[in-house]
C-alpha cells in the first residue's frame, strides 16, 4: 500500500480538496441564485432581480445559504478521490511493469474508475445527508429572517413561537444529517440510491481520463500554468458531461420517485429508464438541460483544475523545503 498511503497521494488529495472548495465558494451563489430561478420564475424574473433580491432579504449571507453543507462534502469526496486516484495509478504502474515514474492511459483510466467507486461507496452517505442538511439551512435562515420581521426579542404569542422555532432550527451539518438518518432509518438507508449513484462514476472517470491525456500531450514539460489547467479542466468536463449526461437524466427521474413503494416499469433501473426516455422523446430527451448544465459544471471544473494545479505547486515546494531543511539539521547533528 506505499504507493497509495504515500506523500504524493496526501500533496494532491490537499490541493485537489482545497481546489475544490475555492471553486465552489466562487460560484455558489450563483448556482444558488440559478436553483431560486428554476424553483419560482415569477418572483425572480431574471439573475440580477434574483441577486438584488436576495441580498435585500438575507443580505450577502443569503447568497450562501446551503454553501456550509456542500462544502464539507465536496471537501470530503474530492480529498478522497484524488487520495486514491493518485495512489492508484502509481501502485497500477507498477503492477504493469512501467518504469519508475511513468503512467500510461490503461492505469489512469483503472485508476480513475476503480478512486471513482470507492469513493462514491464511502460518501454516498454524506451526499443524501447534504440535501438534507442544506433543507434545514434553508428553513433556518427563513425562521431567523421571520423571527427579525416579527420584532426580534419583542415578548409575544407569535415572537415568541417563532423564537422556539429557531432554537430548534440549530445548526445541523451534514454529519449531524447523517446521525438522523442513522437514527431515524437504519443503517441501509445511509447507502438507499447507491446503485444508481455508481452509474455516474463514469463522469469524473471520462473526467480526469481525458485531463490527464491532455497533460501528456502537452509540447511544454514544465508544470501547467493556471491558464492551460483552467483550458484543459473545462475541455475534460465538458466531453464527460456530454458523454454522461443521459444518465444523470435518469437518474433525475430515478431520484424523484425513490421510496414509492410500486413504481412503473420504466422506472425500475438505469437501463429501462433510459430506453423509456429515449423511446418517448428520442435523443433530444436524453439530452434535455445539457446548456445550463455545461455552464455549471465546465465553468466549475476549469476553476477546480486552476486552483489545484497552483496549490499543489505551493504544497510540493513547502514539502520538499520542509524535508531537505530536515536532512540537512539531521546531517548537521550526525557530524557535531
Amino acid at each position: 500500500m506505499s504507493g497509495v498511503l504515500s506523500r504524493n497521494s496526501l500533496e494532491h488529495a490537499v490541493a485537489g480538496s482545497a481546489g475544490t472548495c475555492l471553486a465552489s465558494l466562487l460560484l455558489f451563489p450563483l448556482d444558488r441564485v440559478k436553483t431560486l430561478i428554476q424553483l419560482d420564475p415569477a418572483a425572480y424574473p431574471g439573475l440580477l432581480a434574483a441577486f438584488v433580491k436576495v441580498l435585500q432579504a438575507e443580505g450577502p449571507r443569503g447568497l450562501y445559504t446551503g454553501c456550509g453543507p456542500m462544502l464539507q462534502t465536496v471537501s470530503i469526496s474530492n480529498f478522497l478521490y484524488f487520495f486514491l486516484f493518485e495512489g492508484l495509478k502509481d501502485r497500477l504502474a507498477i503492477a504493469f511493469g512501467q518504469p519508475e515514474g511513468s503512467r500510461g492511459p490503461y492505469e489512469t483510466l483503472v485508476a480513475s474508475a476503480l478512486a471513482g467507486s470507492l469513493n462514491m461507496v464511502v460518501t454516498e452517505p454524506l451526499w443524501r445527508a447534504c440535501i438534507v442538511a442544506q433543507a434545514h439551512e434553508q428553513k433556518r435562515t427563513a425562521s431567523s429572517a421571520s423571527l427579525l420581521t416579527d420584532g426580534g426579542g419583542v415578548s409575544g404569542g407569535s415572537s415568541g413561537s417563532s423564537a422556539r422555532s429557531a432554537a430548534q432550527l440549530a445548526p445541523l451539518g451534514v454529519f449531524g444529517a447523517v446521525a438522523g438518518m442513522w437514527a431515524e432509518e437504519g443503517t441501509s438507508a445511509l447507502w438507499r440510491g447507491l446503485g444508481s449513484s455508481l452509474w455516474l462514476v463514469t463522469n469524473p472517470v471520462i473526467q480526469f481520463f481525458a485531463y490527464d491525456m491532455l497533460k501528456a500531450i502537452r509540447l511544454r514539460s514544465t508544470d501547467v500554468s493556471a491558464a492551460e489547467a483552467f483550458l484543459m479542466g473545462a475541455l475534460a468536463k465538458a466531453l464527460a458531461t456530454v458523454l454522461t449526461f443521459p444518465l444523470q437524466v435518469a437518474q433525475s427521474r430515478l431520484r424523484a420517485v425513490r421510496g414509492q413503494t410500486s413504481l412503473p416499469p420504466e422506472l425500475r433501473g438505469m437501463v429501462v429508464c433510459l430506453q423509456s426516455v429515449y423511446r418517448t422523446n428520442g435523443v433530444a430527451g436524453l439530452y434535455f438541460g445539457l446548456v445550463p448544465k455545461l455552464l455549471q459544471t465546465v465553468t466549475t471544473a476549469a476553476f477546480m483544475f486552476a486552483f489545484y494545479e497552483k496549490i499543489h505547486v505551493v504544497i510540493r515546494r513547502a514539502t520538499r523545503n520542509v524535508l531537505q531543511r530536515a536532512w540537512q539539521r539531521s546531517k548537521l547533528a550526525q557530524y557535531s
